[in-house]
């Protein structure tokens, strides 16, 4: 585990404005994939805004009893910031929805299931590994679970992610060259736990 100084000097050196309009559009997308809610740019949902809960996460890694960094699960503080993230923003929509009791809103899927699922975020965080390892930029990382895992069409991604679709599109074309590397590296490493 990490100290308080060393979680604010990972955190002052990936928290940059760039770095937030990715979480954003991260955050945006598991709003979608997890509870299939479209987020409103201007009003946010039910009072919830997407920056809060950024701003929310960063915080809660600066108090002094506040999240702990995983340094050996989450080498890359990066990734660290993404987990605590969507675990945020999974517990605060969850609470949200709570106080407004519908049944269909959690029906029995495999979408909620996955966001809950330990073994499904251990085979994404190894997906997400590869793809690093194999030079995925940010973008493609952003899509990728999105597209191959989720199935969604790249009209919504490029919607989402405030993109072109010929964009999206080709970015989805560099992640299929990435493709056959990729599933060969996950069968290896999966056989091997």
């Amino acid at each position: 585990m990490a100290s308080l100084e060393e979680r604010k000097a990972a955190l002052k050196s990936i928290y940059t404005e760039d770095f937030f309009g990715k979480m954003h559009k991260y955050a945006i997308v598991r709003l979608l994939q997890v509870f299939k809610i479209k987020y409103d740019l201007e009003r946010g949902f039910r009072g919830i805004l997407i920056e809060d809960l950024i701003s929310e996460t960063a915080e809660s890694f600066l108090k002094d009893k506040g999240r702990n960094w995983n340094m050996t699960d989450f080498p890359d503080f990066k990734k660290q910031f993404l987990s605590a993230l969507d675990s945020h923003l999974y517990n605060s929509i969850k609470k949200e929805l709570g106080k407004h009791i519908d049944t269909e809103l959690f029906p029995e899927n495999d979408t909620t299931k996955a966001a809950d699922d330990s073994s499904y975020k251990q085979d994404l965080s190894i997906l997400t590994d590869i793809l690093i390892a194999l030079g995925a930029s940010d973008d493609e990382l952003l899509i990728f679970e999105p597209y191959y895992i989720h199935k969604m069409k790249r009209e919504e991604i490029a919607t989402l992610m405030d993109k072109s679709v010929t964009e999206v599109s080709n970015i989805k074309k560099q992640l299929d060259r990435k493709l056959p590397i990729l599933r060969s590296e996950f069968i290896r490493l999966s056989d091997e736990r």
